[in-house]
């Protein structure tokens, strides 16, 4: 019914349902995930600002997916990782020759299997000028070159999907709507779940 009364959707919401950015860029998201009865959930404008931080585009570059990204890690000859548990996801670390690593962040959420959420970059030594966009572009990230570009023009800023945070050696990209709340602190502190 949403769709026949709001058209296609948009994207995804951080709960993984099906969302619609409305005009003026309040959203309603059609909340069915892993509960008994489906809703439908209404942000206001005022609220919302900016729907990238609530709605991940169906259009816009995405992740991959938490497989296909450990399938290239391991044909770029990376071993078994190692995985940490933080606080609302794991950390599984791969490294791909001496001085390049790869941390992939994965969680689940109501009854949806393992997905990546983000992913850190770490390169020692001395980097070569595209070495991130080469290893973005390996690990199937479009767009690598506008979101390395967008890193490099401020050590923590959002870039349609995503949320990048960057040093001289790092480069960390994660799901705009999943970003951490040390990040959110900064970028939206006006919303609760960023407190």
């Amino acid at each position: 019914m949403p769709e026949r009364l709001l058209g296609p959707p948009a994207g995804v919401s951080a709960t993984g349902d099906t969302a619609w950015v409305l005009p003026g860029s309040g959203v309603v998201e059609y909340r069915h995930l892993g509960i008994d009865t489906p809703y439908l959930l209404y942000s206001s404008p005022g609220f919302i600002r900016e729907p990238l931080d609530f709605v991940q585009t169906i259009d816009g570059a995405k992740l991959p997916t938490l497989t296909e990204a450990t399938k290239r890690l391991q044909a770029l000859g990376a071993p078994e990782p190692t995985e940490r548990s933080e606080i609302g996801f794991r950390s599984r670390r791969f490294c791909i020759g001496a001085d390049a690593c790869v941390t992939l962040y994965v969680t689940s959420a109501r009854q949806r299997p393992d997905y990546l959420i983000g992913l850190g970059l770490t390169l020692g030594g001395t980097p070569e000028k595209d070495a991130f966009v080469r290893i973005l572009h390996e690990l199937g990230v479009a767009d690598a070159e506008e979101l390395v570009k967008a890193g490099a023009a401020s050590q923590l800023v959002v870039k349609g999907n995503f949320a990048i945070e960057t040093s001289t050696d790092t480069l960390t990209l994660w799901s705009r709507i999943e970003m951490p709340v040390s990040w959110c602190k900064v970028l939206r502190p006006d919303l609760e779940r960023c407190k």
